[in-house]
């Protein structure tokens, strides 16, 4: 599955490059799995730095 995915990644970003100068709408159409890809790393990675300690959390009970 990952080879699969790293396969079309790579094939519309060699497609992006190849028709850049001929139509820059349909580039950006070619890029847009990498820009995907790049938010998904920074949204995982921006949730990996979010951490609560235990003395944090505070329960009442009215």
């Amino acid at each position: 599955m990952s080879l699969i995915l790293l396969i079309i990644l790579c094939s519309s970003i060699i497609t992006g490059i190849m028709i850049w100068e001929k139509n820059r709408i349909a580039s950006f159409l070619c890029f847009s799995p990498l820009f995907i890809l790049i938010m998904l790393i920074g949204y995982v990675f921006y949730q990996s730095l979010y951490e609560v300690t235990i003395d944090s959390l505070q329960f009442h009970i009215v």
